[in-house]
């Protein structure tokens, strides 16, 4: 390898690769191929070194997965500066990549308008006071019993299967997912634009479609299928984010209390709700 090159793969990071096809063979586009296919560009950066002037060999070059070219003879201080604009790239992606895996976090974690209001600078505690939103609480009927006969692994493998279950209903129907508590699952919506005006009919369709789900999810022995009470209730509101390792939105006050307890002291296979709520839903919803 001439001097330069020893000199580029010696002052560089173990990251980057200096491929130097030779004179005897060319550097075709399957040779570059099979050469970048031993990692991805967030592994490693290419530079190919080659003697051929060719303006369509270079192009070749880039097609097959060169991240930059350098013809010989070498002149270290080129070489070395291509090589330390390589590495600042991929720096640059590798923070981009990290920013955007950040972000998608958050939205699983986070209403989109609190997002919209963490990147328009706001700091400090952010808390909101709601005239009307739906809450609902989901249950499973003898699951102490059910934690009791079984083993832990196959529990948990029956509540990831109705978790899962419950978080595609969450966006089928536009709800929002507040969090999980052992085997229950906590459900709102009114808190944003999207489900102001029909938060009532969207926790009602996403809890029947909930209890069609869990009459396909079995105990862990396949003897029977699981059962579940739900509770919903309307109403004013608080919520907010609390913490900032792992921050949740998360709802106060009489509204979610009712709810849970409309949970509590329900029965299985059908949503329940206050009297006066459960008619006015009814008007634009069935009940299953």
């Amino acid at each position: 390898m001439p001097h330069a090159a020893r000199h580029v793969h010696s002052n560089t990071s173990s990251d980057f690769d200096l491929f130097r096809p030779g004179p005897v063979h060319p550097p075709s586009p399957r040779r570059c191929e099979r050469f970048a296919q031993l990692a991805t560009f967030s592994s490693f950066n290419l530079l190919c070194a080659m003697g051929v002037q060719s303006e369509d060999a270079v192009v070749r070059g880039f097609e097959a997965g060169c991240n930059d070219f350098v013809r010989k003879p070498f002149h270290k201080e080129e070489v070395l500066a291509r090589v330390r604009t390589q590495l600042r790239l991929r720096k640059a992606l590798q923070t981009e990549v990290e920013v955007s895996r950040s972000q998608e976090l958050l939205s699983r974690m986070l209403p989109t308008h609190i997002l919209n209001r963490l990147k328009g600078g706001e700091t400090g505690m952010i808390s909101e006071s709601h005239e009307s939103v739906t809450i609902l609480f989901s249950d499973i009927c003898g699951f102490t019993t059910i934690s009791g006969t079984y083993s832990n692994a196959d529990v948990m493998c029956m509540l990831d299967e109705m978790f899962n279950a419950f978080d595609a209903l969450t966006i089928k129907h536009g709800v929002y997912k507040v969090q999980t508590i052992g085997d229950a699952y906590f459900v709102a919506a009114g808190h944003d634009e999207e489900t102001k005006y029909d938060h009532p009919q969207r926790v009602l369709a996403f809890a029947q479609d909930a209890l069609r789900a869990i009459g396909k999810i079995m105990l862990p022995d396949g003897s029977a299928p699981l059962r579940i009470r739900v509770g919903m209730h309307t109403g004013p509101a608080y919520a907010g984010v609390l913490g900032t390792k792992g921050p949740r939105y998360c709802f106060f006050g009489d509204t979610v209390n009712i709810a849970s307890r409309m949970e509590a002291h329900g029965f299985a296979g059908c949503p329940h709700a206050p009297h006066d709520r459960a008619a006015r839903v009814s008007r634009s919803c069935t009940f299953g």
